[in-house]
């Protein structure tokens, strides 16, 4: 049995995604993620309780592609308001103690 050794391999990624255009020209069923308003998705999933569902309607998909979509696209983290900005520690430098050991 011949051992497989990590030389022959070290040029190639740990996880492979064959390119979409390999789908150009099939005519596949459902909605096509590709046609996602990403920006507009982020804005929607932080509008509502069911974030998926409501913004598959919105867009007019189904949730599945909704969910691809946020796994390919993650939203970044939502920036914070003015009033959870003002509301940090606002006690002077000199005043902190270390939690360190």
């Amino acid at each position: 049995m011949q051992r497989i050794t990590a030389e022959p391999f070290d040029d190639e990624p740990v996880i492979g995604q064959p390119p979409t255009s390999l789908l150009d020209g099939l005519d596949l069923p459902g909605p096509d993620p590709a046609r996602i308003d990403v920006p507009r998705l982020h804005q929607l999933i932080r509008q509502r309780r069911n974030p998926a569902q409501y913004a598959a309607t919105a867009l007019d998909t189904c949730t599945e592609v909704i969910r691809y979509a946020l796994d390919e696209h993650s939203a970044p983290a939502p920036r914070p308001s003015p009033s959870e900005r003002d509301e940090g520690d606002a006690r002077p430098a000199s005043t902190w103690t270390s939690t360190s050991p």
